[in-house]
């Protein structure tokens, strides 16, 4: 029998892990909260969105258990529909920017209605929101509690969704494909980038509550010049044979 289709939320009730930004000024917006998540309700949809989600009238969107309906009755490929599912969350919700920078997240950023009622939350809210549109579609997902890790070394609370696709569970992290977040706001960048990727992959930079890894500061290391890093990105982890981090190398400062 596998495990529940939700696990329990322990360590997120902070602001989570957005996804790494680039270097700017730290300019805090003080601009009413409803502005950014306002900005991505209306924005065009993007091409690369599956189509049931860019055709999806508002009235489809005015609860959970209408959207899942809706994604349910035009998506009938379960991965179409996972697809479908984690472009409807990562088009509509925009990060709490206000709870990244103060680093506390109010309770309405993490349970699943009202996060689509306010198209904010962190990335408990993401995943939460992910897993309620599927328990609707009948699909089995269910929301994992972990940490992030960056490539300054440091570790940050986490939540994410995992698939059932096949015969394996598949990770989804839908608030690092949603955009990212630094110190001048939230800036929206869909992208599936951690949308059913390996788990190889994900555990890169993602760990699971009760991972054999214990938390620890590991040494970074700057490439050598030309030295390759998995799949073009700009760290890889190095691991030992259980999996867990020893070390880290990235990729040198430009020029």
């Amino acid at each position: 029998m596998r495990a529940p289709l939700l696990l329990a939320l322990t360590g997120c009730l902070g602001a989570c892990a957005a996804v790494p930004a680039p270097p700017v000024s730290p300019v805090h917006d003080d601009a009413a909260e409803g502005d950014v998540a306002r900005d991505v309700a209306e924005a065009g949809p993007d091409p690369r969105l599956a189509w049931s989600v860019r055709s999806m009238p508002r009235s489809a969107e005015r609860d959970v258990e209408s959207v899942g309906r809706y994604l349910r009755a035009r998506e009938p490929d379960r991965e179409r529909r996972l697809k479908a599912m984690h472009d409807f969350v990562a088009d509509r919700i925009a990060y709490d920017f206000d709870a990244w920078y103060s680093d506390a997240a109010p309770e309405e950023d993490t349970e699943a209605e009202p996060v689509l009622a306010r198209h904010l939350a962190v990335c408990a809210g993401y995943a939460a929101l992910l897993a309620a549109i599927a328990r609707v579609t009948g699909d089995e997902v269910r929301v994992v509690d972990g940490e992030a890790i960056f490539p300054d070394r440091t570790r940050k609370p986490h939540a994410w969704n995992e698939a059932w696709v096949g015969d394996r569970w598949a990770p989804i992290d839908v608030t690092w494909d949603a955009g990212w977040v630094d110190g001048a706001g939230f800036h929206k960048r869909y992208r599936t980038d951690y949308f059913l990727v390996s788990n190889g992959a994900f555990s890169r930079d993602h760990f699971a509550i009760g991972s054999p890894c214990p938390p620890a500061d590991v040494p970074v290391q700057v490439a050598k010049p030309g030295e390759p890093l998995p799949d073009g990105d700009f760290f890889r982890v190095l691991r030992d044979h259980r999996g867990c981090p020893t070390g880290m190398i990235v990729a040198p400062p430009p020029g």
